[in-house]
């Protein structure tokens, strides 16, 4: 059978999908291993999984025609920092002639690890932010409630971003801000106090307050519908009131046994998953209130550590 190496452009798109998060989302799959491979087999077509004994160990076992058994072949391309499917299009690339089949289950095996892990990826974020959202909404307002109504759609940060601003490149520390009002006069206090960021974070935890904050502003940039996977107290209706005016919106929660309708931003999460950073709203008569919410994850669960900007009618 004729080898022949298929076009770059092909296998960039097999290999990673079609997309641009796939490859990273396995090069913790890829950490484990090293940079150096053991030739296995002189076939070109290994009928079975070696090496790490998983997926990406099979992906290492095959080699440039013309390979001996035993020899050590240095796939420098390999690199955990580029990712799965990008190391993989690297190497492939860069090697010798491969037969044409054997590329192709190569790319395709990529695609289907490296999207495996988008999919997990995305699969964990949805379930923690209904984790948080459940945490707040039953503790936003004291009164009592028999019934929650919750908006359908997410608010966005350009309707959200003028009271409640979330600005990683402007962060203040906590030790900052304090500092700001033990060292300045009272009018500077009275200052510093009335422009105080929705966000203060600990200096000990900066990077994992940061990426929340960054992943925040990306999330928000458009609204996403929810759907109805809250674990709340009392019974709960996701409802769209969206271009209902306040009125209306009253009227909405009346009509259904409930004091108001909930409006939820969507999650901004640390790179870790430990810090959780989430708008909350309640319009309801009298009895409303607003604010941007900080959540640490402790033992499993969520719990609220800081809340900002809180602004109440």
């Amino acid at each position: 059978m004729a080898s022949s190496r298929p076009s770059t452009a092909i296998l960039f798109y097999l290999v990673r999908g079609g997309g641009n998060g796939f490859g990273r989302s396995a090069s913790a799959i890829e950490s484990t291993r090293g940079n150096t491979y053991s030739a296995r087999s002189s076939s070109p077509h290994p009928k079975r999984f070696e090496g790490a004994g998983s997926i990406s160990g099979y992906l290492a076992t095959a080699e440039p025609r013309g390979s001996s058994r035993g020899e050590s072949v240095n796939k420098g391309s390999l690199r955990p920092e580029f990712g799965l499917g990008a190391s993989l299009l690297l190497f492939l690339v860069q090697e010798r002639e491969y037969d044409f089949e054997m590329l192709t289950l190569k790319a395709v095996v990529a695609t289907v690890i490296c999207c495996g892990g988008l999919v997990l990826a995305q699969t964990t974020q949805a379930t923690e932010s209904y984790a948080v959202y459940s945490v707040l909404i039953p503790q936003i307002q004291t009164l009592p409630q028999t019934k929650f109504l919750i908006a359908a759609k997410t608010v966005p940060y350009a309707d959200t971003k003028v009271r409640f601003a979330v600005e990683p490149e402007n962060a203040v520390s906590s030790e900052e801000f304090d500092g700001r009002l033990s060292s300045g006069t009272p009018t500077e206090r009275t200052e510093a106090l009335k422009h105080k960021p929705c966000t203060v974070i600990p200096e000990a935890e900066r990077m994992a307050y940061l990426s929340a904050m960054r992943d925040y502003r990306r999330k928000n940039e458009v609204s996403i519908s929810l759907e109805p996977r809250f674990q709340l107290p009392h019974p709960y209706e996701v409802v769209t009131a969206g271009e209902l005016d306040r009125d209306g919106k009253m009227e909405l929660a009346g009509a259904n046994g409930a004091i108001g309708i909930y409006e939820l931003s969507a999650v901004g999460f640390s790179s870790d998953m430990t810090i959780a950073i989430v708008y909350v709203g309640l319009d309801c008569p009298r009895c409303g209130r607003w604010a941007l919410h900080i959540l640490k994850k402790t033992s499993g669960k969520w719990y609220e550590v800081a809340e900002g900007c809180n602004w109440l009618s």
